[in-house]
């Protein structure tokens, strides 16, 4: 028996990182909806809807430095023996993230102050695109590196500072959506900086190593993750958009609320498949066909308990959390949970093919997602309301796995190639 279960289940290794890294994921998902819903309480629901609309208009507009750390951990992974190398890859690719940064902010403010953003909501939207540059690239470093308890803490701490934070400013008298959103930023570069004095982390950078080659290289491998990444942020944040604009803000707060909600769903199978990143970029290519299908089953059977949980206990949950001040908020649960769990899932296949460095498939099943969402939210939002902006969201969910399992399918199993394509582009270079 003992024998057969190992079989059937990925390695040990795996399932307890796995473990280690969910648990800081849901203590940090826990830390950001009591901050979610402290803020709900703390201010009124149409404000409370400004918020939830201008936390969505940030992670639009970051969404460039947001994807560029990723695939750093590939390489910092692959060359684990090599420190000089490692310091190499750490250097060029944070400045190109630095490039990116200043980019964003150049392009993002005047935009956020097209959409309906003023004052220090400005100034919101700058401190969260610094501090997801600043937290992405901390994270993508301890992935590279196997740190996934230090990756665990700086989830925790950083929502840990946010809720502590909003909590104080509200005994003080300072309550505003603004101040709000800007705490939800800058609490991710403070987390940062308290677990690099704990436990700092010890690549250098040698700016001797900055090279212009070095750095298109770094393009060439994000480029296709750069653009997935908008169409990500297009995806994830279109249907709450549509109800801002097409309903009216105390909508807007009750789809917030259900979508906060909602969002516990994906957290196990996304801890798996960050695990996976740098475990796959290590595996030899034949391992690959025989580890996958495990990892597959253990991500859909941690899954499936948190959809059918909201769906059943779902207007329970909502009152409890939240009060009666959310009364609509039930009615898109159940859609908004199953889209999660389909995104969830995604986490896995996204995570094999990062690790493998070639991540063009994930921009392909992402676009088919943002559009469909759109498109089907265009037309059920002004007629379904709520639950339609839940099913336009579920349908780019569900056909954004559709597509990327579909390739891992013929990739995989129908088709004979090599799957480490990186080094055979040009991404990695010898020193």
């Amino acid at each position: 028996m003992a024998s057969r279960l190992r079989h059937a289940l990925p390695d040990i290794d795996l399932m307890r990182r796995s473990v280690v890294l969910l648990m800081g994921l849901s203590a940090a998902r826990l830390l950001g909806f009591l901050f979610a819903v402290a803020a709900a309480r703390l201010l009124a629901p149409a404000d409370f809807g400004r918020m939830t609309y201008a936390l969505a208009i940030a992670a639009i507009a970051s969404v460039l430095i947001s994807a560029a750390p990723c695939g750093l951990s590939r390489y910092l992974a692959r060359h684990h023996d090599d420190l000089t190398l490692q310091e190499d890859y750490f250097a060029n690719w944070l400045s190109v993230v630095g490039v990116l940064l200043a980019a964003s902010l150049v392009v993002a403010l005047p935009a956020a102050a097209l959409l309906g953003l003023g004052g220090w909501m400005l100034a919101g939207i700058a401190a969260n695109l610094v501090g997801v540059s600043v937290f992405e690239s901390y994270k993508e470093v301890q992935r590279g590196l196997d740190r996934f308890t230090s990756m665990a803490l700086v989830f925790g701490l950083a929502n840990l500072l946010q809720l502590v934070a909003i909590i104080g400013a509200s005994a003080a008298g300072w309550r505003s959506a603004a101040l709000f959103v800007i705490i939800y930023g800058l609490s991710d570069v403070a987390a940062c900086l308290l677990l690099q004095g704990l436990a700092p982390v010890h690549l250098r950078f040698p700016w001797a190593v900055l090279a212009r080659r070095r750095m298109l290289e770094v393009l060439r491998f994000i480029r296709p993750l750069l653009i997935q990444s908008v169409f990500f942020a297009v995806w994830i944040s279109a249907d709450l958009i549509l109800v801002q604009h097409v309903l009216h803000a105390t909508a807007t707060g009750n789809y917030g609320a259900a979508k906060t909600l909602a969002n516990a769903v994906w957290l196990a199978p996304a801890a798996i498949g960050t695990v996976l990143v740098p475990r796959v970029a290590r595996l030899p290519e034949a391992e690959v066909k025989r580890y996958l299908p495990r990892v597959v089953g253990l991500a859909a059977l941690v899954t499936a308990p948190g959809a059918v949980g909201l769906l059943i206990f779902g207007q329970a949950l909502i009152g409890f959390t939240f009060g009666s001040r959310y009364p609509d908020a039930a009615g898109p649960l159940a859609l908004l949970g199953l889209g999660m769990a389909l995104h969830g899932l995604y986490m896995v296949p996204f995570g094999l093919w990062i690790g493998l460095g070639r991540p063009t498939v994930d921009m392909v099943a992402t676009g088919v997602g943002m559009v469909a969402t759109v498109t089907a939210g265009v037309v059920l939002v002004p007629t379904a309301g709520l639950s339609g902006a839940a099913t336009a969201f579920c349908l780019g969910s569900g056909l954004r796995l559709l597509v990327i399992s579909a390739f891992t399918v013929w990739v995989l199993y129908l088709r004979v190639a090599p799957l480490h394509r990186a080094e055979q582009v040009g991404v990695q270079v010898a020193p």
